[in-house]
């Protein structure tokens, strides 16, 4: 464990953790969890829900994106919102991509850090005791960097990366690899021909292939094409300096998943009946007379946004 002894840990760190894509707040929870003195007591995909956490439970640390899912707060202003209603937290920006003018602006608002989310796990870990005993920590991730990690990989890496990104295991990103490669056989010898060779779908991923006048029984396509896939991607973290996958699925997201998967649209009204729900605590029958709606409906925007 990374401590800095400069620091006495007589209680645990409270972590309030501010994250739109889940993936990201899995892989975060189960990095951290390795430290028993750091707590992520509690998690907000936006400024409104993050606000009303801080209101109800002691918080010592916030560690956000700068970027989140929010038509309202985020970055410098709920930084700002938040130093301003509880001067003793500390936060750390736990994001993949900020301008050198954003960073400035974070320096300003408060901000005692910023980590790229692509960093080891013990990085951050590192940096929180920093944090909390006083200090700064800025660690920048540079252009080349990022370049230099689409230069090690091949196509077909960059191919599983944004699989991964997308949350498929290794046996789903062999099915898709499959899928194409059916597709391209229809293309190439026509449907009538594709169909005599392999037959249909199900079985082009189920049969045995054929070696050499022998037939192989150990292993289907499907099979065989995820050890592949088990392979590409132990390469991958190799070729990456990465040991934990929830690392290299960090990387996945920020940088090979298009931004408009990582978006997810809400309307003014479900922000406001989140508002209610988790700031001001409204019951759920009062915010469905109110807004002339359904408990059903209030349940299901609470169901969209992630919240239990």
């Amino acid at each position: 464990m990374l401590t800095e002894p400069s620091i006495n840990i007589e209680k645990p760190i409270k972590i309030l953790l501010i994250e739109n894509e889940w993936r990201m707040r899995k892989s975060l929870q189960e990095g951290l969890a390795a430290d028993a003195n750091l707590q992520i007591a509690a998690i907000a995909e936006n400024g409104r829900e993050a606000l009303g956490y801080l209101k109800s439970q002691a918080i010592d640390l916030v560690i956000m994106d700068y970027e989140l899912d929010d038509h309202g707060l985020w970055g410098v202003e709920l930084t700002k919102r938040i130093l301003d209603q509880f001067s003793h937290i500390k936060i750390i920006f736990w994001s993949a991509y900020i301008r050198d003018l954003d960073l400035d602006r974070a320096k300003e608002a408060g901000a005692s850090g910023y980590i790229p989310k692509t960093k080891p796990d013990e990085v951050l870990i590192q940096a929180i005791y920093k944090v909390m005993s006083g200090k700064v920590e800025w660690i920048s991730l540079k252009d080349e960097e990022v370049i230099g990690r689409y230069i090690k990989l091949t196509r077909k890496e960059i191919q599983v990366m944004e699989l991964l990104a997308e949350g498929k295991s290794h046996g789903q990103i062999a099915y898709s690899f499959l899928q194409a490669e059916y597709k391209e056989s229809l293309r190439k010898y026509g449907k009538e021909k594709a169909l005599e060779i392999y037959g249909d779908f199900d079985q082009y991923m189920h049969e045995v292939p054929e070696e050499k006048g022998k037939m192989i029984r150990t292993q289907s396509r499907l099979k065989g094409r995820t050890r592949v896939v088990e392979a590409e991607i132990a390469n991958i973290k190799e070729k990456l300096g990465i040991n934990k996958l929830g690392e290299l699925i960090r990387i996945a997201i920020d940088e090979y998943l298009p931004l408009e998967k990582k978006r997810r649209p809400f309307t003014e009204e479900e922000l406001i009946v989140m508002e209610k729900l988790l700031v001001e605590g409204m019951a759920v029958e009062q915010i469905a007379e109110e807004h002339s709606i359904s408990k059903h409906q209030v349940e299901d925007i609470r169901k969209k946004f992630g919240v239990a």
